[in-house]
């Protein structure tokens, strides 16, 4: 038995149920350890580890992987417009002049403090779907501060197909709320929902009720639910603000049922207004469903801001040391990428952590992973970095060190560069339901290298045509890209790689902000 399996078993015997599950993730839990002496100088805490050197050649190799980076950024941009144009012109239109209603990103400003600082999760979600383009998947889920306090926004985009549920919207929403879970964070809904959209029921019917569940759940574990009702939340929208812990209504905007007027009168013959069936006065004073009657848009935000400013929650701070830039720039990354992606870690490496440095571990041993120790924004972070292929030795060391990161409730940040299946199932992937995943625009996803995957599905098949093999290629290169994986929810979102260190650094805040300390179960188990 090798190394690897027998520590392994050791560990799986040592850690029940999952309790290593939440080390393969990016985590953080209140450190119940001070990592540096108090008595120490401010100076000694600032400078710890060494400076990497970062240092880069101008040369035509840097221009060429510029040059290659900068088509990738062209598409970026191009999903982004796409995402961000919502439902098009007629329906904004139609929702902001004939309903004179706010737009999402309207409403986000109003409820949160910054709207900068906001981190949006799977922006290209639902984009060149089999079923056409359902920008931003119909729904806005991101992290941002709410009076000081972070927290998770689910909001609607009514100006696309009036707000209902896709396949992919659900996806999106269920990964919202998993994030929400695994971070303790308070989650704020802003309805405007007509339900499932029909014509797909039959992939939404069975997993749609998984929202309400994870809802119920989470309020169980003292997450709050908060709603606010800026539109009609008909069928499965209904449910929503009906399972918060506190929920906002607007006047003659708002409305709440199973079954809309027409319905009612198909169903029963009578004749009934929205407002009478679903109205905010109905609901506020007559059947209790929701709690707070707001006369607009603009003070039903500011009642979900007050909301969450009497959660009585406090958030974390485990900043080790003071904040530093890195020596070199970020802007600097995507030269460092070529076409293979192939890249020096360690020059992408001091891009990204504080002062450029990092204390490595294990430097000789299973050299093609990259393990060590870092701060971001003044958090103590231990870096687990692709280097080469996922040797027996690299794993061995990449488990030695997980575990260690855990012991000392050190969060991970997974750098991944590896060939073959083991960069999805080992390396913090989403097989280990990492707290975020994200991914730059070069990144390719699968099994293994799209053309072996294409050579394959070729050779297992008679008398293609070249026209037929063209195909085959093209659909298994288009299919491994990280623009076709963000539009499926495989990720996060997409990341320019100069604005990784933004990204990790509101991850690492999140992430810290309400998880209780966690006990330490058993020692690091040497190899």
């Amino acid at each position: 038995m090798s190394v690897r399996r027998v520590i392994s078993k050791q560990i799986k015997q040592t850690f029940p149920n999952n309790a290593l599950h939440t080390y393969c993730k990016i985590q953080t839990i209140s450190n119940t350890r001070l990592l540096s002496s108090t008595a120490g100088s401010n100076n000694k805490k600032r400078n710890v580890f060494r400076v990497l050197d970062g240092t880069i050649s101008k040369t035509s190799a840097i221009n060429i992987n510029n040059a290659n980076f900068e088509k990738l950024s062209m598409l970026h941009k191009q999903f982004t417009k796409v995402a961000s144009a919502g439902g098009g012109e007629k329906a904004i239109e139609r929702h902001t002049i004939k309903q004179k209603k706010m737009l999402v990103t309207e409403r986000l400003k109003h409820l949160l403090d910054d709207d900068a600082d906001f981190l949006e999760l799977s922006m290209f979600a639902g984009l060149q779907m089999e079923y056409g383009d359902i920008p931003r998947a119909g729904i806005i889920t991101g992290i941002g501060k709410v009076h000081g306090k972070w927290c998770l926004v689910v909001a609607n985009d009514a100006t696309v197909k009036g707000g209902t549920v896709y396949p992919i919207t659900l996806q999106k929403q269920l990964r919202a709320q998993e994030i929400a879970e695994q971070n303790h964070l308070p989650t704020v809904y802003v309805i405007e929902s007509g339900g499932a959209f029909l014509p797909l029921q039959s992939q939404i019917f069975n997993d749609g009720g998984r929202t309400f569940y994870n809802e119920a759940v989470m309020s169980s574990q003292g997450i709050p639910q908060i709603a606010i009702v800026c539109g009609n939340c008909t069928a499965g929208g209904a449910y929503v603000p009906t399972m918060a812990d506190e929920a906002v209504m607007i006047h003659k905007k708002g409305y709440i049922f199973l079954g809309g007027p027409p319905l009612v009168q198909a169903a029963t013959g009578e004749i009934v207004s929205a407002e009478d069936l679903g109205g905010a006065t109905l609901h506020c004073s007559v059947s209790g469903c929701t709690d707070y009657f707001a006369e607009d848009e603009a003070e039903a935000l500011e009642l979900g801001r007050d909301i969450i400013a009497t959660l009585n929650i406090t958030m974390n701070d485990n900043t080790t040391t003071t904040s530093q830039e890195p020596l070199y720039d970020p802007g600097e990354l995507p030269g460092l990428v070529n076409a293979d992606n192939h890249m020096d870690i360690y020059k992408v490496i001091s891009r990204i952590t504080d002062g450029s440095r990092f204390h490595e571990f294990k430097t000789k041993f299973g050299d093609t992973l990259v393990t060590g120790f870092a701060h971001v924004h003044g958090q103590l972070v231990g870096v687990v970095a692709s280097n080469g292929e996922l040797t027996e030795p690299a794993a061995d060391k990449g488990a030695h060190f997980v575990q260690m990161c855990g012991e000392r409730s050190i969060p991970l940040v997974f750098l991944q560069n590896t060939d073959g299946e083991e960069s999805t199932v080992t390396n913090g992937g989403k097989a280990v339901s990492p707290h975020f995943l994200f991914c730059w625009p070069n990144a390719v996803i699968g099994l293994t290298e799209p053309q072996v995957v294409a050579q394959e599905i070729c050779a297992s098949k008679d008398s293609l045509s070249s026209e037929d093999q063209a195909k085959i290629y093209e659909k298994c290169n288009k299919e491994s890209t990280a623009f076709y994986g963000a539009s499926r929810m495989w990720n996060d979102g997409i990341v320019l790689p100069q604005d990784t260190r933004q990204v990790l650094r509101q991850c690492l805040s999140i992430t810290r902000a309400y998880r209780p300390p966690q006990p330490v179960q058993a020692p690091v188990i040497r190899m």
